[in-house]
C-alpha cells in the first residue's frame, strides 16, 4: 500500500473532549461535561474574562486551577491563549505543550496543535509549525473520513493516483477506523458519498492554507501551492473565501505577494508566477500596486513575462506588452527572493 503523510500518530495521555471556540484566530478549550470543573471552578467567569478582553486577570485564575490540577490540559489551552492575547508567545508554547501532554490524542480534536502552530508561525518555527499542522489535518480529515469519498480524497491529493481507489479506501479504513469493517467503511467511501458530492468543511482547509502560508515563509513554495491547491480543489465551497494572494515581506513597503492561484509548477524546466507590490499610505490606506508575471529557472535566470501599474483605486496606468528577455538574477533583489522560493526546495511535500 502506498504512505501517507497525514496519518495519526496516536499518543497517550489523560485529558477530556474539548468544546471548539473560535476565539480571534485561535481555539478556545472549554469542556462538554465539565463547565463545572472538579473542584467546582467557576468557568463561565474565565469566559467573560476572554469576552472583556482581561486577559491579565485571567492568568491567576488558570494558576490556581492548575495547582489544584496540573493535569488539566484545556486549562494550560487556554492560559496558552491568554499569553499569546499579552505577547508572550513562548510561555505560550510551554503552556501548549502541556495541554498536548496531557490530552489524549482524538480524531477531531486539533485544538491546542493549531493554536501551537500560531505560536510557532508568530516566532517564524515554521518547520515546527508545519508539523503541528500535519497533525492538525490528520486529525480533522481522519475523523471526517467517514463523511468523504474517494473523488474527494484524490482532490486533495492528487499524487496518490497511482494508487487504485481500493487501496486508498484499505489504507485510510486501517489508519483511522481500525475497527470498522473494510466493507461498511467502502460502501460510504466508495459509493453512497460518492453521490451526494464533496463533504463542505471550512476547518480543514483553514489548516490547509495555514500550513500552506508556513511553507511559503519556510521557503519552499512549491509545498505551498500544493496546499492552496488542497485547500481549493478538495473543497470548492469554501475557495472563493481564499485570498489568493499570499504575503511574503509584511515587514517591508511595498508589501510583497504571490498568486498561488496561478502558481504554474508544471514543467520541469521554470516556473511562472505573478507577484503583487503594494504600497500602505502612511494613515495604512492602500496605495497604487503593480502585477508583475515572471518566469524563473534554477540556473538563476529570470524574465518579465508581463506587468501592470494601477492606482489605489485599481484604474489601469499603463502595462507592458507580453514577453521579455532571459536575464542574470541580480543578488539581493526580489528576483532573488523569488528565486529561492522555487529553487530552495523544488519537492512538493504531501
Amino acid at each position: 500500500l502506498f504512505p501517507i503523510d497525514d496519518v495519526v500518530r496516536f499518543l497517550h495521555g489523560g485529558g477530556v473532549p474539548f468544546r471548539r471556540i473560535v476565539f480571534g484566530e485561535s481555539i478556545l478549550s472549554n469542556r462538554l461535561g465539565h463547565r463545572r470543573s472538579t473542584f467546582n471552578y467557576d468557568w463561565d467567569t474565565l469566559q467573560v474574562y476572554y469576552e472583556l478582553k482581561k486577559f491579565q486577570q485571567a492568568i491567576p485564575d488558570y494558576n490556581k486551577i492548575l495547582t489544584l490540577n496540573p493535569k488539566d490540559a484545556g486549562a494550560y489551552n487556554d492560559r496558552a491563549l491568554a499569553k499569546m492575547q499579552l505577547g508572550d508567545r513562548y510561555g505560550a508554547i510551554a503552556d501548549f505543550d502541556k495541554a498536548i501532554e496531557n490530552k489524549k490524542r482524538e480524531l477531531q480534536q486539533s485544538s491546542s496543535y493549531e493554536n501551537r502552530a500560531d505560536a510557532y508561525m508568530k516566532t517564524q518555527q515554521w518547520d515546527f509549525a508545519i508539523r503541528d499542522l500535519t497533525t492538525a489535518i490528520s486529525l480533522q480529515a481522519g475523523g471526517l473520513a467517514l463523511l468523504m469519498n474517494i473523488n474527494q480524497f484524490r482532490a486533495l491529493y492528487p499524487e496518490y493516483k497511482i494508487a487504485s481507489d481500493e487501496a486508498v479506501a484499505r489504507k485510510l479504513n486501517q489508519t483511522f477506523f481500525p475497527t470498522m469493517k473494510y466493507e461498511d467503511f467502502s460502501k460510504g467511501f466508495l459509493h453512497d458519498n460518492v453521490a451526494r458530492g464533496f463533504w463542505a468543511s471550512t476547518v480543514i482547509p483553514d489548516i490547509y492554507m495555514k500550513r500552506s502560508d508556513a511553507y511559503l515563509n519556510a521557503g519552499n513554495w512549491h509545498s505551498s501551492a500544493a496546499e492552496f491547491r488542497r485547500a481549493v480543489n478538495g473543497f470548492p465551497d469554501y475557495a472563493d473565501a481564499i485570498d489568493r494572494w499570499r504575503e511574503i515581506n509584511s515587514q517591508e513597503n511595498p508589501h510583497i505577494y504571490v498568486d498561488m492561484k496561478t502558481f504554474d509548477d508544471s514543467h520541469s524546466d521554470s516556473v511562472k508566477l505573478w507577484i503583487k507590490q503594494a504600497r500602505s499610505m502612511p494613515d495604512g490606506t492602500a496605495g497604487s500596486y503593480s502585477l508583475q508575471q515572471y518566469e524563473l529557472n534554477c540556473a538563476r535566470q529570470i524574465r518579465t513575462v508581463s506587468f501592470a501599474n494601477y492606482d489605489a483605486s485599481g484604474n489601469l496606468l499603463g502595462r507592458s506588452p507580453e514577453g521579455g528577455q532571459w536575464e542574470s538574477v541580480i543578488p539581493d533583489t526580489l528576483g532573488e527572493t523569488l528565486l529561492n522560493g522555487i529553487c530552495r526546495n523544488n519537492q512538493t511535500t504531501p
